[in-house]
Protein backbone atom coordinates (compact mmCIF):
# COMPACT_ATOMS: atom_id res chain seq x y z
CA UNK A 1 0.00 0.00 0.00
CA UNK A 2 1.27 3.47 -0.85
CA UNK A 3 2.41 5.48 2.19
CA UNK A 4 0.21 8.46 1.29
CA UNK A 5 -3.04 6.49 1.04
CA UNK A 6 -3.88 6.38 4.77
CA UNK A 7 -3.42 10.13 5.43
CA UNK A 8 -5.31 10.86 2.21
CA UNK A 9 -8.22 8.71 3.38
CA UNK A 10 -8.32 10.53 6.73
CA UNK A 11 -8.24 13.91 4.92
CA UNK A 12 -11.15 12.93 2.66
CA UNK A 13 -13.21 11.77 5.65
CA UNK A 14 -12.49 14.95 7.62
CA UNK A 15 -13.18 17.21 4.61
CA UNK A 16 -16.42 15.36 3.88
CA UNK A 17 -17.68 15.88 7.42
CA UNK A 18 -16.47 19.51 7.39
CA UNK A 19 -18.35 20.20 4.15
CA UNK A 20 -21.56 18.93 5.73
CA UNK A 21 -20.98 20.94 8.92
CA UNK A 22 -20.53 24.12 6.86
CA UNK A 23 -24.16 23.80 5.79
CA UNK A 24 -25.21 23.38 9.43
CA UNK A 25 -23.24 26.53 10.34
CA UNK A 26 -24.98 28.72 7.74
CA UNK A 27 -28.37 27.64 9.12
CA UNK A 28 -27.51 29.88 12.08
CA UNK A 29 -24.83 32.31 10.87
CA UNK A 30 -24.12 34.59 7.92
CA UNK A 31 -21.27 33.29 5.71
CA UNK A 32 -18.63 35.70 7.06
CA UNK A 33 -19.36 34.64 10.65
CA UNK A 34 -19.35 30.94 9.74
CA UNK A 35 -16.00 31.44 8.01
CA UNK A 36 -14.58 33.25 11.04
CA UNK A 37 -15.55 30.41 13.37
CA UNK A 38 -14.15 27.85 10.92
CA UNK A 39 -10.84 29.73 10.99
CA UNK A 40 -10.91 29.74 14.81
CA UNK A 41 -11.32 25.97 14.64
CA UNK A 42 -8.45 25.77 12.17
CA UNK A 43 -6.16 27.78 14.45
CA UNK A 44 -7.08 25.46 17.33
CA UNK A 45 -6.20 22.44 15.17
CA UNK A 46 -2.84 23.98 14.21
CA UNK A 47 -2.05 24.50 17.91
CA UNK A 48 -2.96 20.86 18.63
CA UNK A 49 -0.87 19.58 15.71
CA UNK A 50 2.15 21.68 16.74
CA UNK A 51 1.81 20.45 20.33
CA UNK A 52 1.61 16.81 19.23
CA UNK A 53 4.58 17.10 16.85
CA UNK A 54 6.98 18.94 19.12
CA UNK A 55 6.02 22.48 18.17
CA UNK A 56 8.56 22.89 15.39
CA UNK A 57 7.60 25.52 12.83
CA UNK A 58 10.04 25.70 9.92
CA UNK A 59 10.03 29.17 8.37
CA UNK A 60 11.76 28.73 5.01
CA UNK A 61 10.74 31.88 3.04
CA UNK A 62 9.60 30.19 -0.18
CA UNK A 63 7.59 27.58 1.67
CA UNK A 64 6.10 30.25 3.95
CA UNK A 65 5.10 32.32 0.91
CA UNK A 66 3.29 29.39 -0.71
CA UNK A 67 1.73 28.44 2.63
CA UNK A 68 0.32 31.95 3.12
CA UNK A 69 -0.85 32.10 -0.50
CA UNK A 70 -2.54 28.72 -0.04
CA UNK A 71 -4.31 30.04 3.06
CA UNK A 72 -5.52 33.16 1.26
CA UNK A 73 -6.92 31.18 -1.67
CA UNK A 74 -8.38 28.39 0.47
CA UNK A 75 -10.09 30.75 2.90
CA UNK A 76 -11.34 32.93 0.04
CA UNK A 77 -12.79 29.85 -1.64
CA UNK A 78 -14.29 28.68 1.63
CA UNK A 79 -16.06 32.02 2.07
CA UNK A 80 -17.72 31.60 -1.32
CA UNK A 81 -18.65 28.01 -0.45
CA UNK A 82 -20.39 29.34 2.68
CA UNK A 83 -22.23 31.91 0.53
CA UNK A 84 -23.35 29.19 -1.88
CA UNK A 85 -24.38 26.90 1.00
CA UNK A 86 -26.51 29.66 2.53
CA UNK A 87 -28.84 29.36 -0.47
CA UNK A 88 -28.22 25.96 -2.03
CA UNK A 89 -28.14 22.26 -1.16
CA UNK A 90 -24.96 20.86 0.36
CA UNK A 91 -25.10 17.76 -1.87
CA UNK A 92 -24.95 19.76 -5.09
CA UNK A 93 -22.55 22.47 -3.95
CA UNK A 94 -20.06 20.04 -2.45
CA UNK A 95 -20.22 17.89 -5.59
CA UNK A 96 -19.25 20.89 -7.70
CA UNK A 97 -16.21 21.57 -5.53
CA UNK A 98 -14.81 18.31 -6.92
CA UNK A 99 -14.35 20.15 -10.22
CA UNK A 100 -11.42 21.99 -8.62
CA UNK A 101 -9.41 18.89 -9.51
CA UNK A 102 -9.30 20.07 -13.12
CA UNK A 103 -7.45 23.25 -12.13
CA UNK A 104 -5.09 21.30 -9.86
CA UNK A 105 -4.29 18.73 -12.56
CA UNK A 106 -3.69 21.37 -15.24
CA UNK A 107 -1.34 23.27 -12.91
CA UNK A 108 0.44 20.06 -11.88
CA UNK A 109 1.05 19.06 -15.48
CA UNK A 110 1.96 22.50 -16.85
CA UNK A 111 3.90 24.01 -13.93
CA UNK A 112 5.33 20.97 -12.10
CA UNK A 113 5.64 18.79 -15.23
CA UNK A 114 3.86 15.87 -13.57
CA UNK A 115 2.99 12.95 -15.80
CA UNK A 116 -0.62 12.34 -16.72
CA UNK A 117 -1.25 8.84 -18.01
CA UNK A 118 -4.36 7.71 -19.92
CA UNK A 119 -5.83 5.96 -16.89
CA UNK A 120 -5.35 9.17 -14.87
CA UNK A 121 -7.24 11.12 -17.54
CA UNK A 122 -10.03 8.53 -17.48
CA UNK A 123 -10.27 8.77 -13.69
CA UNK A 124 -10.42 12.56 -13.79
CA UNK A 125 -13.10 12.44 -16.49
CA UNK A 126 -15.15 10.03 -14.36
CA UNK A 127 -14.75 12.32 -11.36
CA UNK A 128 -15.96 15.30 -13.37
CA UNK A 129 -18.88 13.26 -14.70
CA UNK A 130 -19.72 12.18 -11.15
CA UNK A 131 -19.73 15.78 -9.89
CA UNK A 132 -21.99 16.85 -12.74
CA UNK A 133 -24.36 13.90 -12.32
CA UNK A 134 -24.60 14.45 -8.56
CA UNK A 135 -25.67 18.03 -9.19
CA UNK A 136 -28.91 17.10 -10.95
Amino acid sequence: MKSWLFPLTIAVILWGIAAFLRKKAVFFLPPQSALTFEIFGGVLMVIIILALTGGQLVREPRGAFFGVLTGLLAVGGTFFIFRALKEGPVSIITSFTALAIVITVVLGVTVLHEKLLPHHIAGIAMGIAAAILLSF
